[in-house]
């Protein structure tokens, strides 16, 4: 029964948007992320006695700022009873961004182990990832807080999409139509929001980029060696003194900007 499309959202707008024109089954696709976050909720539950806490990410996640210590502190303080966990900012859509995870081991497994309560009908199942992740916050009891990091997801065929942030200058009707609906700076989840931090990720950004350049399969194989990616795009900025950017980390610049701008005007208004 779990994979009937009308029990999760796969008879949703956003489903027949994002899935059936790439020919992908969503509800395979729901459980397979339900499942393999459930079967590591298992694992914390039987061992959160042995960690002070925990820190969980999808495996096409790539993480391209350092974790936030302050809040590795924080969930250590919050013991074994802590009800937070800390998750990213960069693509909330209706609800909230799933796939990090870090907070004290029993609160990182029971948001984690939603699957149950979606298959019981407890969840809102209406909308996206997002919004059914949220619901199981709000079902828990338990806070969410936000970790400052930026994230990429590295798709089955070695595409690299900066989450949150997409294709940061829009050329398409459609993308300048959902850009003018902005509601604030996509940027100011990357780190502190300024315009170096943001050059800093898009560096980090175009050195994956071209270590995958030519692999026609991330879905497996050899792994991505993350110190590589990072060492490329330190030599990057180094070589051109920090200053100088290429045409599209400059584009990326301009984007920034026009995204200040865009705030700026929201909330005057």
């Amino acid at each position: 029964s779990l994979l009937k499309p009308d029990l999760f959202f796969c008879d949703s707008p956003y489903a027949r948007r994002t899935h059936v024109p790439l020919g992908n089954n969503c509800s395979i696709n729901v459980v397979r992320q339900l499942f393999s976050e459930s079967r590591v909720a298992r694992f914390l539950e039987a061992n959160a006695g042995r960690f002070d806490v925990a820190v969980a990410l999808q495996a096409d996640y790539f993480v391209a700022t350092p974790i936030d210590m302050r809040d590795v502190g924080a969930a250590m303080g919050g013991g074994q009873g802590g009800r937070f966990v800390y998750l990213s900012d960069a693509n909330d859509a209706f609800g909230f961004t799933n796939g990090f995870y870090l907070g004290p081991p029993r609160a990182v497994a029971a948001v984690m182990g939603r699957l149950d309560a979606a298959a019981a009908g407890q969840l809102d199942t209406s909308r996206d990832y997002e919004r059914l992740l949220k619901s199981a916050f709000e079902l828990l009891g338990i806070e969410r807080r936000v970790s400052r990091l930026a994230v990429f997801k590295v798709r089955a065929n070695c595409g690299v999409h900066w989450q949150g942030i997409g294709n940061p200058c829009p050329r398409t009707r459609r993308e300048k139509r959902h850009h003018r609906c902005l509601r604030r700076n996509r940027f100011d989840h990357v780190l502190d929001g300024s315009v170096a931090a943001v050059m800093r990720v898009q560096q980090v950004h175009r050195a994956l980029v071209d270590l995958l350049r030519g692999r026609g399969n991330c879905a497996c194989g050899p792994r991505i060696d993350a110190g590589l990616v990072l060492a490329a795009a330190a030599a990057a900025a180094n070589a051109s003194g920090g200053g100088a950017l290429s045409a599209r980390c400059s584009e990326v610049r301009e984007c920034w900007m026009a995204d200040v701008a865009l705030a700026r005007g929201t909330m005057a208004s």
